[in-house]
């Protein structure tokens, strides 16, 4: 196993501050009775909570069977294939259009507000 650097262990300590401060909020939101809040933090907390799963999953994994069959079905080792080329264009398309739409909305926004 390779050795981390320091900004790996920066960025999971990070990673693991932000999942435990919104899992923390939205058990608090929970508990004083919203309805609606909480599952925002909730979703932050995922947001957060999976990069740090991945990143520690592979240490883990080394040392404990359990984990290294999580692993194995987490990053597909279980069943090699062999490499297929899958096209993107299509992909790449609608991305380049979503960005020349948010350019247009951003420029017109701004056109705008300046009176144009």
């Amino acid at each position: 196993m390779e050795k981390k650097g320091v900004g790996f262990w920066l960025g999971m300590v990070i990673l693991a501050a932000l999942t435990t401060c919104c899992a923390y909020l939205a058990f608090w939101g929970m508990q004083a009775g919203d309805r609606s809040g909480p599952w925002l933090f909730v979703a932050f907390a995922f947001l957060f909570g999976i990069p740090l799963l991945f990143g520690i999953l592979p240490m883990v994994s080394a040392k404990n069977p359990a984990f290294k069959r999580l692993h194995d079905k987490a990053t597909g080792a279980d069943h090699p294939r062999t490499t297929r080329f899958v096209p993107h264009w299509f992909m790449m398309t609608a991305i380049i259009v979503m960005g020349l739409v948010l350019l247009y909305w951003l420029i017109a926004g701004i056109l705008s507000l300046i009176g144009r």
